[in-house]
């Protein structure tokens, strides 16, 4: 019922963020640190100092960061 409730499932391995821009950075933080692989929507964040922390928390996680960027 909640993002905390799917990052805390154990059979959960992947989290697909499609949620409003301003929720990317913090919700794919929490879930590297919860051992998930992330697949974010664009914009996978607003600054460069945004990315420099998805960076530096997927180098100490289990999972991986990936933006989607569609071509409509």
């Amino acid at each position: 019922t909640s993002y905390d409730d799917v990052l805390a499932m154990d059979d959960v391995d992947i989290v697909d963020i499609c949620t409003p821009p301003a929720l990317h950075v913090p919700q794919a933080l929490a879930a590297l640190a919860a051992g998930k692989h992330v697949i974010c929507e664009k914009p996978i964040a607003g600054s460069l100092a945004e990315i420099d922390r998805l960076i530096a928390a997927e180098a100490v996680a289990p999972g991986t960061v990936m933006p989607i960027f569609q071509y409509r």
